[in-house]
């Protein structure tokens, strides 16, 4: 599964990939990106099979999560930018019925305060 998360107006900074697993509150870290000016870092949930995140200058940040259980119908996913000290939220993704492992998925910012 491939998910995106983009934000205009660049600035590098920490950006986190969340789920919510349908019928659980607890939200797991999945994937954590630091897009900075020369390199991108990044780790991943430990169960996961294999993750490989990237960045796209300073403004998107994409990573491929490879695992059989890795998204199912009713999960929910969401991203989040933290630029020094402040967190921007994407909206929550809830992933469809016909939704299956390796379906791409895109989170985009839609508004900042």
């Amino acid at each position: 599964m491939e998910v995106t998360c983009s934000m205009s107006g660049g600035s590098y900074g920490y950006w986190v990939f969340y789920r919510t697993r349908i019928g659980f509150k607890d939200v797991q870290n999945m994937a954590k990106i630091n897009a900075m000016k020369q390199e991108c870092r990044f780790s991943a949930l430990q169960t996961t099979k294999s993750t490989y995140c990237s960045c796209a200058g300073d403004t998107l940040v994409m990573c491929n999560m490879s695992d059989e259980s890795i998204s199912k119908a009713g999960d929910q996913w969401h991203c989040s930018r933290f630029i020094n000290g402040s967190e921007n939220s994407s909206e929550h993704v809830t992933v469809p019925n016909q939704g299956k492992p390796g379906r791409d998925m895109l989170f985009e910012y839609l508004t900042f305060l």
